[in-house]
């Protein structure tokens, strides 16, 4: 039975909405039985699951960078992993847990105001 190990997951990230994050993994290197799994050729893509949101698909490859917006629906605090599929379809156990902070924040206040008089 061919099955995929898991992954090890990286994910960097900014609390603005405008800007990207950027996910990087390790790929598998075998299947769940030991027997060698040669990526990328082997691996048709990944899956991104964050919260009970459906999961977002991932190209093949070792990163992938997206806005926050592309992912997420709304602002809130969203734990995230990721699993690897075959080109056969199966797909691997998830990879570790990452949490990902989505907010908003607004700018700090405008500083030192003054007031000429012509």
């Amino acid at each position: 039975m061919k099955r995929l190990i898991p992954l090890l997951l990286i994910l960097s990230a900014c609390s603005n909405p405008a800007l990207a994050i950027t996910l990087e993994w390790v790929e598998p290197k075998y299947r769940a039985d030991g027997t060698p799994l040669y990526a990328p050729e082997e691996i048709s893509g990944y899956r991104l699951y964050c919260g009970d949101l459906p999961y977002h698909l991932v190209p093949a490859g070792n990163a992938y960078t997206a806005h926050l917006s592309d992912i997420l629906p709304s602002f809130g605090e969203y734990s995230c992993h990721l699993t690897a599929v075959d080109t056969e379809g199966l797909e691997s156990q998830p990879s570790n847990t990452v949490t990902l902070v989505y907010n908003r924040t607004a700018p700090d206040a405008p500083a030192t105001l003054t007031i000429v008089v012509n």
